[in-house]
């Protein structure tokens, strides 16, 4: 049976849905579908094969009326992270992204939380949890959870890796190690 490139993407992001769905609490299947992803993405670079640019998207500001939007960050690379207050892979997540946000010392790099209030009980949950812990770190607020089905998160927190033309080269989620983020992100920069 043959099948299309989008037939193949299709099925591929269903099987590793179905997978991650029924066996969530299985870290060796985590990290073995992470690095999956990870080395799919560099054979792809490899090959000239075009990756995935990551959807555009213009979200307020949390505490805030301004927006920021991803041409906002044009010639820079991204490091996004969708999150929710009640997670504890995203508590300990977020504390880690405070730390790299106050060590980095490039322009070249740029980190943008999403807060997803679709996935929380209470709308100001996000914002009491980023206040309470004293996070410096830029966060916008997704509209439900509009931005976060856009780039297909199968679970909180998921981070994406763009590099400077906004191309989707690292996909991390909930089981992902921070010493996986800090070596694609020390790749990117290296291009």
């Amino acid at each position: 049976m043959k099948l299309s490139n989008g037939k193949c993407r299709a099925f591929l992001a269903s099987f590793i849905s179905n997978v991650v769905n029924h066996k969530r609490n299985c870290t060796p299947l985590n990290q073995f579908l992470q690095c999956l992803n990870l080395q799919v993405i560099k054979i792809a670079q490899r090959k000239g094969i075009k990756i995935m640019v990551a959807p555009n998207f213009s979200l307020k500001v949390m505490d805030s009326h301004e927006e920021r939007s991803l041409e906002d960050f044009q010639g820079q690379a991204l490091l996004i992270t969708f999150w929710v207050s009640w997670c504890p892979d995203c508590q300990r997540d977020l504390t880690n992204k405070q730390k790299l946000y106050q060590s980095m010392q490039t322009n070249d790099l740029e980190m943008l939380m999403i807060h997803v209030p679709g996935r929380e009980s209470n709308e100001e949950a996000g914002k009491k949890y980023y206040d309470e812990n004293e996070f410096t770190f830029p966060v916008v607020v997704d509209e439900d959870t509009k931005m976060y089905d856009k780039y297909q998160c199968m679970s909180v927190p998921t981070t994406f890796l763009l590099n400077k033309e906004h191309e989707i080269v690292g996909r991390f989620n909930d089981k992902a190690s921070f010493q996986q983020m800090v070596a694609e992100i020390g790749n990117v920069l290296s291009q």
